[in-house]
């Protein structure tokens, strides 16, 4: 026969492996990112599991990181962030790392927490009817992540509430470049 068949047994291929990352979440969203491992044909390849290795690393130790191996080359990684900043997620099998690895995630403060905002300043311990009275908010998430304010569209007030009556007037805030209100 003038045909020759050399069969060639696959192997995992780092160029064909790849992760899905979001590029930024919020402070205890569960992340997923999802890992897909093939071999040079770009298939599946389930051998790689046995090497797989995936590191975490940002401003918060994450200890409840879990994989899901679901045995065919595939892989499911979840893991809480809950302090803000820039996450790298390193993910090598067979000591190559994977398409695209190390990926980054940058974890944004969830929505202010009333319980977890700061505020200082004489206006918050004593004012005077008809005085202007000036205090320091500082707002911060239910993880007390600082939160910057007048992000993508947001629009704050704030209140000023008479204890025994509940009546309610209106406060004028202005952002000072800290992040913070005054």
């Amino acid at each position: 026969s003038p045909f020759h068949i050399h069969a060639v047994n696959p192997q995992w291929s780092p160029t064909n492996s790849f992760a899905v990352v979001p590029t930024q979440t919020f402070c205890g969203d569960v992340v997923r990112v999802d890992i897909t491992c093939k071999d040079q044909f770009g298939y599946l390849y389930p051998g790689a599991s046995d090497t797989l290795d995936i590191s975490l690393s940002g401003p918060a130790v994450i200890d409840k990181m879990k994989v899901k191996d679901n045995k065919d080359g595939s892989h499911v990684l979840f893991f809480k962030a809950t302090k803000i900043g820039r996450y790298k997620i390193e993910v090598s099998a067979f000591n190559d790392n994977i398409r695209g690895s190390p990926y980054e995630i940058l974890v944004l403060p969830t929505r202010p927490d009333p319980n977890q905002t700061k505020m200082e300043g004489e206006g918050c311990k004593k004012a005077v009817a008809g005085c202007v009275h000036e205090f320091v908010m500082e707002p911060r998430d239910k993880y007390g992540n600082s939160r910057l304010v007048l992000q993508s569209g947001e629009k704050w007030n704030a209140e000023l509430v008479e204890v025994n009556t509940g009546e309610k007037v209106k406060i004028d805030m202005k952002p000072v470049k800290s992040g913070k209100k005054v």
